[in-house]
């Protein structure tokens, strides 16, 4: 119940139409698509995360999504879709200047941990 409250909180201010920061606004967008991922919702994780790294390109929170729809298509049983969305997120991470908290190798480990070692 607490995370669908906060998911519809983070949807009004991702929307824009409030007196908050850029930066917030682009925060929310992403927290929102964190709280469907905390409920197991995937399919509606995946276009938020979607939405989110779409107007926000270029960011390390727009690779982080990238990480955690991988992840998503991975709990849906989309191993295919999972693996080269993984792929995809591990090129756009090596383009960042800025690593990712808790920091790169963390990332690159669970291709690995998921595929057997393979990623």
């Amino acid at each position: 119940e607490f995370l669908s409250r906060a998911g519809a909180i983070f949807e009004r201010i991702a929307a824009g139409n409030t007196p908050y920061s850029r930066d917030m606004i682009r925060s929310a967008s992403f927290l929102r698509a964190d709280c469907a991922y905390d409920l197991a919702d995937y399919q509606s994780a995946i276009g938020l995360y979607d939405r989110a790294a779409e107007a926000h390109v270029d960011t390390p929170e727009a690779t982080r999504a990238l990480f955690q729809i991988a992840n998503c298509y991975w709990h849906l049983g989309r191993r295919e879709e999972a693996r080269a969305t993984y792929r995809r997120a591990l090129f756009n991470l090596e383009r960042l200047d800025t690593p990712l908290a808790p920091g790169n190798e963390y990332y690159k480990s669970i291709a690995q941990w998921r595929s057997g070692g393979q990623a």
